[in-house]
């Protein structure tokens, strides 16, 4: 029998919303698992606005747990599990999500939210016009989620959120200990660290004429008659752009630098904050200053702090290499982590990592064995792939065994179901007259009438 044409709308409509609202939190939650630090920058600019002073192992705690619960919640609604719970959670997390982003479109005490991390960056206006959207749904499906099947049988919906934390718990350790798997800063690898972006003709220059001032792209410069005067990389915005000084912050150097970097090979150490930089990771600084003199390269330092702390720095690490200044919220932009390295050839980025994640092994292989080179130095986007395409396959296996269980359940209901009328059968048929049930002229009809 065909159901009424409302009912069908209905269960249509439910599973556009499941799809597009858990859609939503999965790539949030993801999002922001990838970069844990990055959302650790975000909640941090927050709580400066606030006034609110905070243990950043506190914020690192709360902003991993908000990020896996979003994704969990997203994958349990999208494949409708747990119907009312997911439902009436993510209701509560919109109940305070959505006071805090009127408030945001209005103070604008932030750029942007940090709603998708870097991966889309949208205006304050548009995040809370997206949460008013997201909650009008959730209530909508408050009220018709429970009427509308899920994908998975309830007894296997747990394996689906087992498979998902493991799944973003790994995204986020690799992001926090190494650098996230999918970078989507200005600084990825195969571009340049002191020129980002000119490659997508995004490099723009300043010229003078009779007091007029204009900009021209690299394919576009003037001629004599026009002075120049500035360049500027719109791939960067102005707090993000790499500028490097000497140690007394006043006379820029990044020209000097970026020329000696543009032929052979440097590591680059990064410290936005001398302060959380540990004195035991000297020893292996020290060891990679060796490795890359050995190896005919230049290690160098950029340190996020004023020129007392960067001295201080020299004097506690012995450093022997190069150390400069720059702003901290650069520095951040570039690479992930309280102290991290970047190796460049020819001023390209190469790969980035954290400081600890390295450890002696680079060195003790040797430039023989293309230790800076080896694919496992790179935190690029094919393992974040690779571990997707794990998740789903298991997730698409387990639909299948879902419905294999819901097949069984009914095949063995439709068996119980004949076995059951059976015995009725028989019952009746002990208690009436054999006589009767055997006469010829007793009918099929005449029996079903006495049953």
């Amino acid at each position: 029998m065909d159901r009424p044409a409302s009912h069908r709308l209905m269960i249509s409509t439910v599973w556009i919303l499941r799809i597009v609202v858990g859609g939503v939190f999965i790539i949030s939650g993801v999002a922001k698992m990838i970069d844990p630090y990055g959302f650790i920058y975000k909640i941090q600019q927050y709580l400066a606005v606030w006034g609110w002073d905070v243990p950043e192992s506190l914020i690192l705690v709360s902003s991993v747990a908000l990020s896996g619960f979003e994704f969990l919640c997203g994958i349990s609604l999208a494949a409708g599990s747990y119907k009312r719970v997911s439902v009436w959670i993510l209701t509560a997390v919109m109940a305070g999500m959505l006071p805090l982003s009127i408030y945001i479109a209005i103070a604008d005490p932030v750029d942007d939210c940090g709603c998708f991390g870097d991966f889309i960056v949208i205006s304050n206006s548009l995040t809370c016009l997206k949460n008013v959207a997201i909650t009008v749904a959730l209530v909508w499906l408050i009220l018709y989620n429970r009427r509308v099947q899920g994908i998975y049988w309830p007894y296997l919906q747990w394996i689906q959120i087992a498979l998902g934390a493991v799944y973003i718990a790994v995204i986020g350790i690799i992001g926090y200990h190494e650098q996230p798997l999918l970078d989507f800063r200005s600084y990825k690898a195969g571009t340049s660290l002191f020129e980002c972006g000119s490659e997508n003709g995004d490099l723009r220059f300043i010229y003078e004429r009779n007091g007029e001032k204009h900009e021209f792209a690299a394919d576009e410069l003037p001629d004599s008659s026009w002075t120049y005067v500035d360049r500027i990389d719109h791939a960067l915005s102005e707090d993000n752009a790499l500028v490097l000084y000497d140690l007394d912050g006043d006379t820029d150097v990044t020209d000097d630098v970026a020329d000696a970097m543009s032929d052979g090979d440097a590591m680059v150490l990064l410290i936005p904050d001398v302060h959380k930089a540990g004195v035991a990771n000297t020893y292996i600084i020290n060891e990679l200053n060796s490795y890359m003199t050995s190896r005919g390269g230049e290690m160098m330092a950029i340190i996020g702090s004023d020129k007392a702390a960067a001295e201080n720095w020299i004097d506690m690490a012995m450093a022997e290499y190069p150390v400069y200044l720059a702003e901290a919220t650069a520095i951040k932009e570039i690479a992930r982590g309280n102290m991290a390295v970047v190796y460049t050839k020819n001023g390209i980025i190469q790969w980035k990592r954290t400081l600890w994640s390295i450890g002696d092994g680079l060195i003790e292989r040797g430039a023989d064995s293309g230790g800076l080179d080896s694919e496992d130095m790179v935190s690029g986007s094919r393992r974040f792939w690779a571990f997707t395409a794990l998740l789903i396959g298991a997730l698409l296996f387990l639909w299948g065994l879902s419905r294999s269980a819901i097949g069984l359940r009914h095949h063995f209901s439709r068996k119980n179901e004949k076995k059951n009328v059976n015995l009725q059968q028989i019952e009746i048929s002990d208690n009436t007259d054999p006589d009767i049930m055997s006469n010829k002229d007793f009918t099929n009809k005449d029996k079903e009438d006495l049953q």
